[in-house]
């Protein structure tokens, strides 16, 4: 997702199209038929794709973690 973000992508609709395409795609196992699906990849359809300005934006924001480090400790501390 962090990649989706560098690349101006809207990071939900990025995913949620890979999600709904991908698992549909007849011709996933032709050689490098997985790179239409990559962040960078100009397949990318424009529903996806953040202005310029909000892509710069949204470069500048941090990442946020999925689990913040207090919960992972107490699930280490647990296991």
């Amino acid at each position: 997702m962090v990649t989706a973000k560098l690349n101006g992508l809207n990071q939900r609709a990025y995913l949620e199209w890979v999600l709904s395409e991908m698992p549909n795609d007849n011709k996933l196992d032709e050689l490098g038929r997985i790179d239409r699906y990559l962040p960078w990849s100009d397949e990318i359809p424009v529903e996806c794709r953040l202005s310029p300005d909000k892509a710069k934006d949204a470069a500048k924001m941090p990442d946020e973690p999925i689990v913040d480090v207090k919960t992972l400790e107490t699930i280490l501390e647990n296991s």
